[in-house]
């Protein structure tokens, strides 16, 4: 019998969909044959859940990989997210039969607003819109913070299911993960690993080396163990092979402290601050 691992786990959105603890996001992955390839081998290592996005332009290889990895579309978790600030109602929903078309899929298992963008209450009826219609299992939204989350909610008839989030050591989002907690909210991270860089503290190796693990590794299984779903993304089958290795191993309390203390800032844009353009 095949062991499970952390591929093989899920969570039940409030909805009742379950979706993928770990999966393969393709940002920074371009349109060719190599991004394909690489798709395609995280699907051949278990991987269940492919994360992508409009703005990411490589929703064919992503449609591609699917169908060439000859696994059962019931199987494959497919996220994608909603672009474009101040849009009509009509230019939205061109966008999301524009996205279903490139990938090649009658419908995604999830649909996020990619930004809480200045008409987002339209936006998000557009979402619930192609809900209803069954072009998507669930909706959500990404990069919100609580006082955007509580504004979509004051006319929203569905509630997003997960919010997609910067999350890392150096950004560990306490409010907003609990905020998320209270409101049956899924957090799903991004950039999990970007506190990886020369800033880094030597303490950091310390704790990866105790346990015989990568930073990379370390730093997935803390956000795991803070219960976010997890994404990371890697050209190369050895990392895809190695981001998947973090469930022989458990990070100690003192630990996980001690990596929650590091000093706090953003890679990314700030929700707050963010020139969407048009």
């Amino acid at each position: 019998m095949k062991k499970r691992t952390i591929l093989d786990e899920k969570v039940k959105l409030h909805n009742g969909i379950m979706m993928p603890v770990m999966g393969f996001r393709t940002y920074k992955i371009e349109n060719n044959e190599l991004g394909k390839e690489a798709i395609l081998e995280a699907l051949n290592q278990g991987y269940r859940h492919i994360d992508m996005a409009k703005i990411y332009g490589n929703e064919e290889i992503v449609g591609q990989a699917i169908k060439e990895s000859k696994i059962s579309r019931s199987e494959i978790f497919v996220t994608t997210k909603l672009w474009g600030n101040e849009l009509t109602k009509e230019q939205y929903l061109q966008e999301i039969d524009s996205s279903l078309e490139k990938l090649g899929l009658e419908f995604v298992d999830l649909f996020l607003m990619h930004w809480p963008w200045n008409n987002r209450k339209i936006a998000w009826e557009v979402l619930e819109e192609i809900y209803r219609a069954k072009k998507a299992r669930a909706i959500g939204v990404s990069n919100f913070n609580i006082e955007q989350l509580e504004q979509l909610k004051q006319d929203a008839k569905e509630l997003p299911v997960a919010n997609q989030i910067e999350f890392h050591p150096g950004l560990n989002q306490t409010e907003l993960r609990a905020y998320h907690q209270k409101n049956n909210i899924i957090t799903i991270g991004w950039g999990t690993m970007k506190y990886h860089d020369d800033s880094l503290p030597e303490t950091c190796e310390q704790i990866a080396r105790e346990y015989n693990k990568t930073i990379q590794q370390l730093f997935l299984r803390w956000a795991y163990q803070h219960q976010s779903l997890i994404i990371p993304k890697s050209m190369h089958k050895t990392r895809i092979i190695e981001n998947s290795a973090i469930d022989d191993f458990k990070i100690s309390d003192e630990h996980m402290k001690w990596i929650d203390s590091l000093p706090q800032s953003r890679k990314g844009p700030d929700p707050n601050n963010f020139d969407f353009g048009n």
